[in-house]
């Protein structure tokens, strides 16, 4: 016998911990989750908050707190319909941009928990889902224990989880295709792929190079010099730019299809009026300088370099 619970009308008699649910007033399905009590409801209400403000679309929505019977208290979480990441990854990925778009799903929504100081209990591949949009959602309050999230114990915590998701994924595209992922050769993504991060590394930086592998060849850079525009891409990798005078400076840029960087450089160059060097990550937009703070105006020229990072479409 169905009862109701204000709008969602669900059994209050199942056992389970998560109960499918309607929302009659929205006509929408939602899961009602069980587990706490009213003592915490400040600390979730502050938690919920918290995630709502994040607009993370890798974190399943938190709608309610329903009160029950008997002191009992259940967040009422949006109910994502589509495959879980278990359901996905056995069906055998074989396609490295599904796999690397996947992966950065995962390391957005860690992220946001980094940022927002929580750790959620479980972060398991069964608590991972699809939506019907393809999106990658994270159920955060998966099981009946009080108070889910806690405050971090450091964001190694969260790494790790990180890269036991990655070693997994390469694993099953391994599997499916008898091939490695060619994000395995970066010596960046390596310890990651491999289930054993990098010490002293975080998300943020697995995240971006994840997303630089996502856009691989499709970064781009503009630079103008002596009212000269030229674009460096996939097509044209590397540029030489030097200083009017023969050996006052020289610098050669150059595109991996990954990120952009100085191959070379020799004499007085500098980036935001700070000196570079042969390896030298250019990550964003910049002007790069030929000749010395102490020359004349006249004999100092300026390069402005505008890079576009294009998005990447989950």
């Amino acid at each position: 016998m169905m009862s109701q619970a204000g709008r969602y009308d669900f059994d209050p008699q199942c056992m389970d911990h998560s109960v499918r649910a309607r929302d009659s007033h929205l006509d929408r399905h939602v899961m009602v989750k069980r587990g706490w009590t009213e003592e915490h409801r400040p600390q979730l209400q502050s938690q919920i908050a918290t995630l709502s403000a994040s607009q993370s679309r890798h974190l399943a929505d938190v709608y309610d707190l329903l009160s029950l019977p008997d002191d009992q208290l259940a967040i009422v979480e949006e109910s994502i319909e589509g495959q879980t990441l278990i359901e996905w990854m056995a069906a055998g990925p074989t396609d490295e941009g599904d796999v690397l778009r996947t992966l950065l799903q995962i390391a957005n929504a860690l992220l946001v928990l980094e940022t927002a100081g929580l750790v959620a209990a479980s972060l398991g591949a069964e608590h991972w889902r699809f939506d019907d949009e393809g999106i990658l959602n994270l159920s955060l309050y998966p099981l009946m224990e009080a108070g889910v999230l806690e405050p971090r114990f450091g964001s190694t915590n969260l790494l790790l989880e990180l890269s036991e998701h990655a070693k997994e994924l390469a694993l099953r595209y391994t599997q499916a295709t008898a091939k490695p992922l060619v994000a395995v050769s970066d010596p960046i993504l390596m310890g990651l792929l491999n289930g054993t991060p990098e010490s002293g590394s975080s998300i943020g930086k697995y995240r971006e190079r994840i997303r630089a592998h996502c856009l691989r060849d499709r970064h781009r850079a503009v630079t103008v010099y002596r009212g000269q525009p030229t674009e460096m891409n996939r097509a044209q990798p590397a540029l030489r730019l030097a200083h009017p005078t023969t050996g006052v400076a020289t610098i050669v840029l150059h595109y991996d299809g990954l990120q952009f960087s100085v191959r070379e450089c020799d004499g007085e160059v500098y980036r935001n009026n700070l000196p570079v060097w042969p390896g030298f990550v250019i990550d964003g937009s910049c002007v790069i300088t030929l000749g010395a703070s102490t020359r004349p105006w006249n004999e100092r020229y300026f390069v402005t370099l505008d890079i576009t990072h294009p998005e990447v479409i989950f």
